[in-house]
């Protein structure tokens, strides 16, 4: 699939995959816009923030495009991203037990999501599984 275009990526795509995409790609844009409005309106003492928002968000809308291109690199990526969010979550839930509710929440979206992503037939089609072989075919090795 590498020299296939954009419109035969996203029809080959799983449904999850598509829609784990288009959510960093919303995140990504956001991030980018708010930099933006903050490099206007606080450029002087809000760089540090705004300077992060705009590191962060092409990052994230890459990785959007890593999912969709089925990239073995973005799959990593978004278990490792996945699996900080949800320590962020269980740290958020300890130190603040009055508003426990919030990182709970958050906790089993992202466990869903590592659920979906780490599915065998999944894997297989980032590549971070070897393909089955079939009956009377030697595996690859």
């Amino acid at each position: 699939m590498r020299g296939a275009g954009w419109s035969e990526r996203l029809r080959r795509a799983p449904v999850g995959v598509l829609v784990l995409a288009a959510l960093l790609s919303f995140a990504g844009a956001g991030l980018m816009a708010a930099a933006l409005y903050l490099a206007v309106t606080r450029a002087a003492e809000g760089w540090p923030l705004w300077a992060a928002a705009l590191l962060f968000g092409p990052l994230l809308l890459y990785l959007a495009s890593g999912l969709v291109r089925l990239a073995r690199w973005a799959f990593l990526a978004m278990v490792a991203l996945l699996l900080l969010l949800a320590a962020t979550a269980v740290v958020r839930a300890v130190s603040s037990p009055s508003t426990w509710v919030s990182p709970l929440v958050e906790l089993l979206v992202e466990a869903a999501a590592l659920a979906y992503l780490l599915r065998p037939r999944l894997r297989r089609r980032f590549g971070a599984l070897p393909p089955l072989s079939r009956p009377g075919q030697r595996p690859r090795r």
